[in-house]
């Protein structure tokens, strides 16, 4: 099997420092993980083995030890970073997603529940930042010319993800 996570970050990508200058919302992201790594040192001893598959032949047995690399949280979290986002502006579309198949059971069901979270928490935030561009509401909730709406975002948001998109129960996660 080739070493699928080549083609989840950008072309050319040799190492994780060369994407801190990535513009737009990854730039703080990338930062922020990366100072993790003189910190941490599984997750230290993860990026520099995938630094090394990325610009040679990953050793043969690069599965056994992904798999042992992702047994640490931190490690798993950021593979679904670089899986879900590819580092791009947006995150992926559902069509655009690498197949996870090969990974191990716990990793993919990771991946696999945080998407969910993802695509869910990105509802959530459209619902919220759209809500008073209905017909009628913006005008009622502006008060001497000045928009009111967004002052109640902040309190719709909780709402919303526990009421209507069930958010919180234990089916939502599974």
């Amino acid at each position: 099997m080739e070493f699928a996570i080549r083609q989840w970050l950008p072309p050319g990508t040799q190492g994780f420092a060369q994407l801190a200058d990535t513009p737009g919302r990854w730039r703080p992201l990338w930062l922020r993980w990366l100072s993790w790594r003189s910190e941490d040192a599984r997750f230290a001893s993860f990026l520099d083995d995938l630094e090394n598959w990325l610009v040679q032949e990953p050793p043969r047995d690069w599965q056994k030890r992904l798999d042992n690399h992702l047994g640490h949280y931190r490690n798993r979290y950021f593979l679904f970073l670089c899986w879900a986002d590819g580092c791009s502006a947006n995150p992926r579309t559902d069509a655009e997603l690498p197949d996870i198949s090969w990974l191990g059971d716990t990793p993919r069901h990771d991946l696999l529940r945080w998407r969910r979270q993802q695509v869910l928490d990105q509802l959530a935030l459209k619902t919220t930042l759209d809500w008073h561009q209905q017909a009628g509401l913006g005008q009622a909730l502006t008060y001497r010319g000045v928009n009111l709406a967004p002052a109640y975002d902040y309190y719709l948001l909780p709402d919303l993800l526990k009421e209507h998109y069930r958010a919180f129960k234990e089916t939502a996660h599974d």
